[in-house]
C-alpha cells in the first residue's frame, strides 16, 4: 500500500540492527578481556611467583672429568685435575703404576674443599726440588701454590689473583731457570713469572700480539736446552694488542670491563678481526717478549690437529734444531 513502508525492508533492518548490537556488545568484551589481561600480566610482572622448594630429585653425574694431568716420577704419582662440579672439583692423586682391579680406584690422596679456592682447574705444574704443586684456573684467572702432599681442604701457601687475565689455561714450570709460563686464551697470551712470585706481582715479560701466531693458546711447554717455547692454538683468532689483558686498574688495555669488579679502559668499537684459524702447534724463543714473530709453526690438515690441549716434547727423542 502508498505510504507504508516494504516490509521486507522492516525485517532485514530488524536483524541488522541486533547484529550491530552483537558485534558491538563483542568487541567492548574483547577490548575488556584484553586489557584485564594486559593488567593481569603488568601484576605479574611486578609480583613474580617465586617457589622456595628443593627439587623432587637431582641428576648429576658423580664421575670427574679429568682436565689437567702431571707426573711426579720421582715419587711414583701422577696428578689429575677435575674440574666436573657436579663431581667436586678437584686435583687426584694416583700412584704412577695402576694395579689391575675390577672395582673403582680410588686416589692416595685428593685436594678438595672451599679453602681450596681452586675453580676450573685448567693446568698443573710440579716442583719437587721445591715441593710445591702450581695449579691454574681459568674461571678466575688464579694461579695457586699448593704442598706437594697437600691433601683435603687446604688452602694455597701462595696465590696470583687478579693480576694474570681469566680463561689462562697452561701452566709450566721451567726448572732449569726457575720461570713460570701461562697461557691466556682470549687474548692470545703467554706470560711468564718467577716461581717465586710474590702477591699481585707484575709478569716479568709476556709475549703477545698479531705476529706471535698465537690463537687460543692452551697447553705449553718450555724445552730449557733449546730454549724454545712450545703451544698448542685452537684457532680462535682475532688481533689483540701488545698489553691487552693486563690487570691495572683504570688504564688497564682491554676490550670490555675486565670482570674484577674493576673498571678498565675499554678500546673503541671496531671492525671485527676474529677469524678461524686451522689449529697449531707455535714455536717461540723462550727470552720473547711483546709482539715477537714466532720461529716456526706445525699447521695443516696433515698434521690431524683437532682442538689440541696438553702436549710434552720427549726430551731423549725429539727433534733438535
Amino acid at each position: 500500500m502508498p505510504g507504508r513502508p516494504d516490509r521486507a525492508r522492516i525485517q532485514w533492518s530488524v536483524v541488522a540492527a541486533i547484529l550491530l548490537t552483537v558485534t558491538c556488545w563483542m568487541q567492548t568484551r574483547h577490548w575488556s578481556g584484553a586489557a584485564v589481561a594486559q593488567e593481569a600480566n603488568k601484576t605479574s610482572e611486578r609480583r613474580p611467583l617465586v617457589l622456595d622448594r628443593a627439587p623432587a630429585r637431582n641428576i648429576a653425574d658423580p664421575n670427574p672429568v679429568f682436565r689437567a694431568i702431571v707426573i711426579d716420577a720421582e715419587h711414583g704419582e701422577v696428578f689429575m685435575a677435575n674440574d666436573k662440579e657436579s663431581a667436586g672439583t678437584s686435583i687426584l692423586v694416583y700412584p704412577t703404576q695402576f694395579p689391575p682391579t675390577n672395582r673403582i680406584m680410588e686416589p692416595r690422596r685428593r685436594i678438595a674443599g672451599p679453602k681450596t679456592d681452586l675453580g676450573m682447574v685448567c693446568g698443573l705444574a710440579l716442583s719437587v726440588e721445591h715441593g710445591e704443586m702450581y695449579s691454574v684456573s681459568g674461571e678466575t684467572g688464579t694461579l695457586n701454590v699448593y704442598p706437594l702432599d697437600a691433601r683435603g681442604n687446604v688452602g694455597p701457601g701462595r696465590q696470583l689473583r687478579g693480576v694474570i687475565p681469566r680463561a689462562s689455561a697452561g701452566v709450566f714450570l721451567d726448572v732449569k731457570n726457575d720461570e713460570l709460563f701461562i697461557t691466556t686464551e682470549h687474548v692470545n697470551r703467554i706470560s711468564v713469572y718467577p716461581r717465586t712470585f710474590q702477591q699481585d706481582q707484575e709478569p716479568l715479560r709476556y709475549i703477545q700480539g698479531p705476529t706471535t701466531g698465537l690463537a687460543d693458546p692452551h697447553g705449553i711447554y718450555v724445552d730449557s736446552e733449546t730454549n724454545e717455547i712450545f703451544v698448542s692454538n685452537h684457532g680462535n683468532w682475532r688481533k689483540t694488542e701488545t698489553g691487552e689483558g693486563e690487570v691495572r686498574g683504570p688504564d688497564s688495555l682491554t676490550r670490555t670491563s675486565l670482570g674484577y669488579n674493576i673498571p678498565g679502559r675499554a678500546l673503541p668499537l671496531a671492525p671485527s678481526t676474529g677469524k678461524f684459524l686451522p689449529p697449531s702447534i707455535t714455536v717461540h724463543s723462550r727470552t720473547a717478549s711483546g709482539n715477537a714473530a714466532l720461529l716456526r709453526m706445525i699447521q695443516g690438515p696433515h698434521t690431524l690437529l683437532n682442538l689440541p690441549d696438553g702436549l710434552y716434547r720427549d726430551p731423549v727423542s725429539g727433534p733438535r734444531s
